[in-house]
This record gives C-alpha cells, structure tokens and sequence, in this order.
C-alpha cells in the first residue's frame, strides 16, 4: 500500500525560542568525516525550533519563528493560486544575520540540514566561545577564532502562504535585545569621537552659559539705547549743555556788513621832480 504523504502543519502564531538559541555556539563533529563545525544553538533541535520541524518538511501557512528573517522566496503557482515558498533564517545576539548557504555541494551531512550560513566579512577575524561534548559526555566551553571563508551554520524553518492566508505579509523579525559585537569589530565600527561623557557634558552648559551671556548682553545694549532715545536732546547750539559756548567777537564789529572801496589814480598825474644827471664824458655822441 502505498505511503500518504501528509498535509504540512500549520504556523500562524509566532514561535519564540529560547536565547540559547540564538546565542550559543556549538561545535559538532560530522560523520564519517568527523570534521568539526560550528552549529547556532544547541544540537537538540526540538528546543529551537517549532514542533513538527524537519529539514524536509514545512509549515504552511506558516511564518517565521522569532529572531528570524526571511533570508529568500520563490513562488509556486497552480492554475490561479500562486504560493510564497520562503526560508527563515535567524539573526543571532550579535545581530549577524545568517542567509542561505552557496549551493555548491558537500557530502557533509550538516550541509544540507543547516541551509543557513553567517561568516566573518574578509580580512576580518571573529573570536568567540563555543561549547563541545567530550567522548565522556562532559560539555566544556572553550574559545576560537575565525575568519573568511570559515562560517557558523544554523537550521532554517521552511514556510509556505497564499495571498488569502495573510491580510499582511508574515513578521520577518523579532529580535529586542542588542548585544556588544566581538572585539575584533568594535574598534572599526565605534564612533571617532573620543570625548567622555564628563567632557560632553561639560561642553554643552559651556555653550548654555555663553548664550544665556550673549543674550544678557544684548538686552542690556537694547535698553540702554532705548533710555537715551527717551531723554531730550541737548545740543551745543542750546545754552545749558556743559559744551555750548558763544562766539566772542569785537566790540562795533557784530553783524556790520563789509564795504569795499575802488581805488583809482589821479586825474593828473604829478611829475616827477627828479632831474636827470649825466656824468662828464659819458655822453653819447
């Protein structure tokens, strides 16, 4: 008898995982390989993702769980329904969003179950501490660095809707709180300013007490102008003003206009008495 395939569950209200989830790192050893990899979250699945999760399955109408976002979509169409296909992928404490894997193929079996992917960008190294099980069963943590092209990975939620699913379309993130980057990226991402908060405050009731001085000063010359504009306005042509003084002039001179006489020489003029000497020998001949 052949198998039923079985219809896709449904994930209308917002599944919220535990913090761990989107915090913890955790290193896993593959098989047969047994190579070591770094997993989001803790290796038990059941406690990250929603109920009746599969790296084969999907929910729909579904949406994505708390802290993650729609990393891609593609649409499946059928006569005249047309169906959003969306993968969900977390954005972790740091803020590191993590998107779907390059499709190259691997024989890892963690590379197709962690479709999601977050790396370092280049010429950059990430430290971090992640947790492993020994051979004994002891969890211990420890830390590691790693820079690109190394990746940590993270299993993504497979949802489906319809236009008449959703009067909006799905939450795509609810992520609240706000953690510190890792060191390595704090120096390049903080701001240049070096001033301390003591010294900012400082600054700005320097810059208050100035304008509030700017401002008195102001008022104090407005006033002052308007006082002299309301007091009456002694001259030095007013008797009283501590400058006036009157012109000191010459008795019998005051106002007496100038007269001119014309000059003119006599009608007949007197000769000159003087008679003209020669001397002996020098007579012109």
């Amino acid at each position: 008898m052949p198998a039923t395939a079985s219809a896709p569950l449904p994930l209308t209200t917002t599944f919220t995982p535990p913090s761990a989830c989107l915090k913890d790192l955790w290193a896993v050893s593959s098989a047969p390989s047994h190579v070591l990899w770094m997993n989001l979250g803790p290796i038990d699945t059941t406690k990250c993702l929603p109920s009746g999760w599969a790296a084969t399955t999907y929910f729909s109408p579904g949406i994505c769980p708390s802290g993650y976002v729609i990393a891609t979509t593609s649409k499946n169409m059928a006569g005249t329904m047309t169906e959003t296909v969306a993968t969900c992928c977390p954005v972790d404490v740091d803020s590191n969003t993590y998107s779907i894997r390059p499709s190259a193929a691997s024989t890892e079996s963690w590379w197709a179950s962690e479709v999601c992917a977050w790396g370092p960008p280049t010429d950059a190294v990430t430290r971090y501490t992640y947790t492993s099980i020994g051979t004994d069963g002891r969890e211990t943590s420890e830390p590691g660095t790693m820079s690109s092209p190394g990746s940590f990975n993270a299993y993504g939620v497979e949802v489906r809707w319809q236009s008449t699913d959703f009067t909006t379309p799905p939450a795509t993130r609810a992520v609240t709180t706000t953690h510190a980057a890792p060191a390595e990226t704090q120096s390049s991402t903080r701001g240049s300013s070096s001033l301390s908060a003591g010294a900012k405050v400082g600054i700005g009731l320097g810059v208050t007490a100035g304008v509030v001085l700017a401002t008195a000063l102001a008022l104090g010359l407005l006033w002052s102008r308007r006082r002299r504009r309301q007091q009456p306005n002694a001259t030095q042509d007013q008797p009283g003003n501590p400058d006036y003084s009157e012109l000191a002039e010459l008795p019998g001179t005051r106002h007496r206009p100038l007269t001119y006489e014309k000059a003119e020489l006599p009608a007949n003029p007197a000769r000159s008495q003087t008679e003209r000497f020669e001397l002996d020998g020098q007579r012109s001949r």
